[in-house]
């Protein structure tokens, strides 16, 4: 249990920072880069085995889900589907053509959006289109986020057909005025039901997806829902601060008209999560994640060897995610790449034979270093700074060294030599920290519209 006693440290570090799951933060982004400096990294992880992760996004949505800020389209015209699966099949093919031999493979993961807004014979046909070109390592793990509200029973037998081994729910809430305010509702039962069915089905592992700071949650509400949870036993559970950027998500303004739990209150909501989830044997990783004892992931965490990318916490080591489809973000040992958001722009790049990235950023040594630092503290909650200190200016060392030190008095950090440890007071804030020791947020601030509050 790691609660925020001090009001004062609340107040402080409540502020808009990036989530890290990248670094650096998109914001800071210098541009797409050379095609060619971005396929030599690339064809080096091929050539000496490295296993790479792939993330296919399905953007499509039957209805909209006021609160979701994710990249998406909402429409009820299954027709789309032959030509965006296409389109994902002809991007992956461009990859193939650039690379030497076939890249090994160690997850893929379909997010969206809803990726089961697919059918059945549509998922069937993506899944064999991508490992037809590819050598899928013995120990593989293929994963995909689910609609509970629009999965039919088809698609479970084919994802079990197609060897998928995780699941993740879309809960975020089990209150019906909760899920009535942001446009989701599906009750309890139904969810008992589809878990019940999955695990029948032999996925080995069901994750759950959960937000606290929502529309009209409090204390009382979040520990029903809770509670539910804890009732059907999920593997893994994501609980993730609801991050209010209207700017960036406009259906978002919908929901002001309703009391939103802010700071405090709003801390409070993951406090008493996190202290019944603990007392139920859940055990806390990293930022917001929480996981059974013989989990993987706590077992990678346990040895200082958890990971962290764009598809959240990992236990895979691999430096390379090539993400396929509209919106989706690849990343290698130096650099991202981004492609473009509008689906039929980006189908149309893929038809003419061209990479439709719109955004990207080659890495600097600097930046190496920095996101080996900040790796070691959102995953493993402790990092060794020296070689990332030794490659700054002297005027960030300086920034920087004033910014760690102030973490140390207010208890959020302890330092050995040159070695970061997060405390237990720390922990709620380890995004803070990261933004403590991140050069270019240090140089270019925060400006409006960029990031959601830490807390």
């Amino acid at each position: 249990m790691h609660a925020i006693n001090n009001e004062s440290l609340l107040q402080k570090y409540n502020k808009a920072g990036p989530r890290y799951t990248s670094y650096p933060a998109l914001p800071h982004w210098n541009g797409v880069p050379d095609k060619s400096d971005w396929f030599e990294e690339l064809k080096h992880s091929v050539a000496t085995g490295r296993a790479i992760e792939l993330y296919l996004h399905i953007p499509f949505c039957e209805s909209l889900c006021t609160y979701c800020g994710c990249h998406k389209k909402i429409t009820k015209n299954h027709e789309l589907e032959e030509n965006y699966i296409t389109a994902l099949l002809g991007e992956w093919d461009l990859y193939i053509k650039e690379l030497d031999e076939l890249p090994k493979i160690a997850a893929i993961h379909l997010g969206g959006g809803t990726p089961n807004f697919l059918s059945a014979k549509n998922i069937k046909r993506l899944i064999n289109g991508i490992t037809s070109k590819a050598k899928l390592l013995k120990n593989h793990s293929l994963s995909i986020e689910i609609d509970p509200r629009t999965i039919k029973v088809e698609q479970l037998k084919m994802l079990r057909e197609l060897k998928f081994d995780r699941i993740s729910l879309g809960i975020q809430d089990f209150d019906p005025d909760v899920q009535k305010a942001i446009n989701r509702v599906q009750d309890f039962k139904m969810i008992s039901e589809l878990v019940l069915t999955c695990r029948n089905f032999g996925f080995k592992a069901i994750n759950f997806d959960l937000i606290y700071g929502l529309p009209l949650q409090n204390k009382k509400s979040i520990q029903k829902t809770i509670k539910k949870v804890l009732e059907l036993a999920p593997e893994r559970i994501a609980l993730y601060s609801y991050a209010h950027v209207p700017w960036k998500a406009l259906s978002q303004k919908s929901l002001e008209k309703y009391p939103l739990p802010l700071g405090r209150e709003k801390q409070e909501l993951f406090e008493l999560s996190e202290e019944l989830l603990e007392k139920a044997g859940y055990l806390k990783l990293g930022l917001d994640h929480f996981s059974k004892e013989n989990d993987p992931l706590n077992q990678a965490f346990k040895n200082g060897q958890l990971h962290r990318n764009f598809m959240g916490y990992t236990v895979q080591e691999s430096p390379t995610l090539i993400g396929l489809g509209a919106s989706s973000i690849s990343s290698s040992g130096n650099g991202f790449v981004q492609n473009e958001k509008d689906i039929e722009k980006y189908q149309e790049n893929i038809q003419e034979g061209a990479f439709p990235w719109i955004n990207g950023h080659t890495s600097t040594l600097l930046d190496v270093k920095t996101n080996q630092v900040i790796q070691g503290i959102m995953c493993n909650l402790s990092s060794e700074t020296y070689d990332f200190i030794l490659n700054l200016e002297k005027d960030l060392q300086e920034k920087v060294r004033k910014n760690l030190l102030e973490l140390i008095e207010d208890g959020l950090i302890n330092m050995s030599g040159s070695k970061i440890s997060v405390t237990e007071r720390g922990r709620p804030f380890l995004r803070n920290i990261c933004m403590a020791i991140d050069p270019r947020l240090i140089e270019k601030g925060i400006t409006d519209h960029c990031f959601s509050k830490s807390i």
